[in-house]
Order: structure tokens, then sequence, then C-alpha cells
């Protein structure tokens, strides 16, 4: 058995590896962290770049019609 001090380090240990693990990432930008090749855009670039609007787009599409 484990003692109420051990098992709330492990809790906390838990939490604090978990946020540097899993992080939320918003749809406008889910395109450019999980399916672009470049690795930085140059500026002006990312907001105007047609493959990220598009995508937005078909994201919000989706969950408009997924609630």
């Amino acid at each position: 058995m484990t003692s109420p001090k051990v098992a709330r380090v492990a809790r906390k240990a838990k939490r604090w590896l978990e946020g540097q693990l899993v992080e939320d990432v918003p749809d406008g930008l889910a395109l450019c962290e999980f399916g672009c090749r470049k690795l930085q855009c140059r500026m002006g670039e990312w907001e105007q770049c047609q493959r990220r609007l598009r995508d937005l787009q078909n994201c919000r599409k989706w969950k408009a019609n997924h609630p």
C-alpha cells in the first residue's frame, strides 16, 4: 500500500507528463502541425495558405454536421 503523499506526488507527476505530451491543437493549426512538410512559413505566407484555409473550411463543415 502506498502512502497518501506518494500517491499525491504520482498524480502530480502524471498530470505534468500529460501536459508535456498531449496538447490540443486549434483547427486552424492542425494541418500545419501534422500535415505540412514546411517547418516554418515566411511572414504573411501562413495567413494566405490556400491548403490551410481549405482544410479549416472542411473541418468547420464537418463539425457543423457532427455535433
